[in-house]
């Protein structure tokens, strides 16, 4: 839980930076469009990752409470 915890707070932080490059492109005249498409990318796959991570703890715990079932009854 803690990994797609920490995979959805640095797609934020990469989301983050994506907005601060482009207010600094439009006070600056840069250009940092390769940069950009890149956080993109990467903020992209690490909500893809968390999304992994989620369901791979959902079906342990529900793994789990299966296990303290059948042992109960």
């Amino acid at each position: 839980m803690k990994n797609a915890i920490l995979s959805i707070l640095t797609s934020i932080l990469a989301s983050s930076l994506i907005v601060l490059l482009t207010v600094v492109e439009g006070l600056w005249a840069l250009h940092f469009e390769p940069v950009k498409s890149l956080l993109l990318f990467v903020a992209v796959a690490l909500v893809g990752v968390a999304v992994v991570l989620f369901v791979f703890e959902v079906r342990y715990s529900l793994w789990a409470l299966q296990l303290e079932l059948e042992e109960a009854g």
